[in-house]
């Protein structure tokens, strides 16, 4: 379910929407399951920790391919004194996912779900993860990536996406998922002469392999 523009959770009708499908998908019940066993389990050892649910307008389960970042954005997360969805959705009323947006509808990239290395919010004033963080995320994501059972190929955007992808998931998967390393789709990224050619090209790559 794609909108017509980008920022549209900013609207609170369609946010509600968003949570009423997350809520009452079937579909989406083993994301909801990760989700909660996730908070769980860390929640214990980590008191503030948010974590940005799925998008379920986005392909979810159903997911060809995956769009992975570094960590999200201070916009995602609704709580610890962060405006924002409290999705990791191209939807979200931020520069970077505006940029996905735009890159997803010019290439007409369907099928896919954007989610985060770390897919915590690291807390107010930090933007990039550190390597523990990044190794732990990889692990949480190694247990994700079943759910998705049509998932073909990973878009890493971001150098914390890539290492974590290269050294903490791949060695143990195998070839299971083709993946392509991406630059970050940050508006500052996408400045750079040449940017957002390369990352057009990913994207169309990756939309070719996974059918």
């Amino acid at each position: 379910m794609h909108m017509d523009a980008p920022r549209g959770l900013q609207d609170p009708d369609e946010l509600a929407e968003r949570h009423r499908m997350l809520a009452e998908s079937p579909a989406l019940a083993p994301l909801r399951d990760w989700s909660d066993a996730m908070m769980t389990r860390r929640g214990r050892r980590q008191a503030d920790l948010v974590l940005p649910l799925v998008d379920p307008a986005d392909a979810a389960v159903n997911a060809k391919t995956l769009i992975l970042l570094d960590a999200p954005g201070t916009l995602a997360p609704d709580s610890l004194d962060a405006p924002g969805s409290g999705f990791a959705s191209v939807d979200n009323d931020d520069p970077i996912a505006e940029s996905l947006w735009n890159l997803r509808n010019d290439i007409g990239f369907d099928d896919v779900m954007v989610w985060n290395i770390v897919p915590w919010y690291l807390s107010a004033g930090r933007k990039k993860p550190n390597a523990p963080e990044v190794a732990q995320g990889a692990m949480e994501l190694r247990a994700l990536l079943p759910l998705l059972r049509n998932l073909r190929v990973v878009v890493l955007c971001g150098p914390h996406a890539q290492d974590g992808w290269w050294k903490h998931v791949e060695p143990l998967l195998g070839n299971t998922y083709s993946a392509f390393n991406a630059p970050h789709p940050s508006p500052l990224s996408l400045k750079q002469p040449g940017r957002r050619e390369e990352i057009e090209k990913v994207f169309a790559r990756a939309k070719q392999v996974a059918g």
